[in-house]
């Protein structure tokens, strides 16, 4: 599915120039050599924090920007999964904020400084070793792979077992936005919710899947634009399993190389 043109929204447009106003100001004074000696930690965090805000914008209020999706064949089966590195918010997070953690804390160390400047700046880096820990359970476990005749999916929680759901056993596949909280600011997301009946025929009760943030034990995320992951899964469901070219559509449409079908 083809990326559709957006209105751009006040925050991001905020965003864009608070960050701009902060990054372009500390990188013409490096540029120049006019940084006073000893203030070099106080430019470089401002110009991190300018840039995070910028990015910020993009990922929170402009949609989350994914760079190359994480989609791959594996024999007959197309295979999504969740990559940091193709995500732009991992940029922010791993790259930006430890620059502004230790800016504020060697800012915090020298003489006559405030030591709120430290405590600040191991804040700043626990934050990152937090948000590192959860990436990774992420990075480790979500994946949804698309066959013909079922969907498999697993859950970033410890302990999650690969899930293998017949097409026979899908009952709904829908989409809902839902707001969540992004630095406090409430964010409007996509959610992918997978209805499906257990394969227990003891099990009366329908379980879901959730596709979608925020990221939890009970949802998954995969670094593929969300719009395009509901417009392959309803193409999948409505197709014909035994159609040679079906997985090469999904996949086409996942990867934005193929027009809507749904």
């Amino acid at each position: 599915m083809s990326r559709s043109r957006r209105r751009v929204g006040f925050l991001e447009v905020l965003g864009y120039l608070l960050g701009g106003v902060m990054l372009l100001p500390a990188i013409w004074l490096m540029v120049a050599g006019h940084v006073i000696p000893g203030t070099l930690f106080m430019v470089v965090g401002v110009a991190a924090t300018g840039l995070s805000i910028i990015l910020g914008s993009i990922t929170f209020w402009g949609n989350r920007r994914i760079l190359p999706v994480a989609v791959s064949r594996e024999g007959g089966a197309v295979v999504c999964r969740y990559i940091p590195w193709l995500e732009l918010n991992s940029y922010t997070v791993f790259l930006l904020l430890p620059i502004l953690g230790i800016c504020f804390v060697v800012g915090g160390l020298g003489p006559g400084r405030p030591v709120l400047l430290v405590f600040a700046g191991l804040f700043t880096l626990g934050i990152v070793v937090v948000a590192g820990y959860f990436v990774g359970q992420m990075w480790r476990r979500c994946l949804l792979r698309i066959t013909p005749t079922a969907l498999t999916v697993q859950l970033p929680a410890r302990g999650s077992q690969l899930t293998e759901i017949a097409r026979s056993r899908i009952e709904s596949i829908t989409d809902a936005q839902a707001e969540v909280s992004a630095a406090i600011i409430p964010v409007n997301v996509t959610q992918i919710f997978i209805a499906y009946q257990p394969a227990d025929p003891g099990t009366a009760t329908t379980q879901t899947v959730l596709i979608g943030p925020p990221p939890g034990k009970t949802a998954m995320q995969v670094s593929v634009h969300q719009p395009n992951v509901i417009t392959a899964l309803h193409a999948w469901k409505d197709g014909d399993p035994n159609d040679p070219g079906l997985m090469d559509r999904v996949e086409a449409i996942l990867r934005g190389k193929a027009p809507s079908t749904a």
